[in-house]
């Protein structure tokens, strides 16, 4: 039985690449008891594994990482710039909300609290440099229109695209 391990940090994608190989699994067989593909040769993970991990495998395990894009990276050390808003539009809205969402939260944080943060010198440094760019109102402000916009995006009330573009256009002010 060949196996096959999806993992990373992009779970959208990790994700629709899993339900596409189970697709394909039901379809060629071998089949299980149930007559669907034998699950248990594809396993997923929304999480990186390390090389340690990996290596526990048997060999001939195939093995998918799904990185998160780097451009995502560059949206998230450009808030409250304008190329945040011409990233955003590149990624998977859900994943972008996100990841702005916790990247305001330590702003803030940062801001308010630096020695209690636990990241490592270069997040703290990335941090440290963007709050200057944000006064502790605006961050706070920021944090409870994302709360807000987020119970609306689920509820129907405004779509995900529309509340992150919002989100972005206000921390430009």
């Amino acid at each position: 039985m060949e196996i096959t391990i999806l993992h990373g940090e992009n779970i959208i994608t990790s994700r629709e690449r899993y339900r596409e190989l189970r697709r394909e699994l039901k379809q060629k067989g071998p089949k299980d008891l149930f007559g669907e593909g034998d699950p248990s040769s594809l396993l997923w993970y929304p999480i990186a594994l390390s090389q340690t991990e990996l290596k526990k495998f048997p060999k001939g395990t195939k093995i998918e990482k799904f990185d998160l894009p780097k451009k995502l990276f560059s949206l998230i050390d450009n808030l409250g710039t304008q190329a945040s808003l011409a990233l955003s539009k590149e990624e998977p809205k859900e994943l972008v909300f996100a990841m702005v969402g916790r990247q305001i939260r330590d702003i803030y944080w940062a801001k308010e609290s630096i020695d209690t943060m636990q990241y490592p010198s270069w997040r703290i440094s990335n941090l440290k440099r963007q709050t200057g760019k944000f006064t502790a109102k605006k961050l706070k402000e920021l944090i409870a229109l994302l709360s807000k916009l987020d119970l609306e995006s689920k509820t129907g009330a405004i779509s995900l695209p529309v509340a992150l573009d919002l989100v972005l256009a206000l921390s430009l002010e």
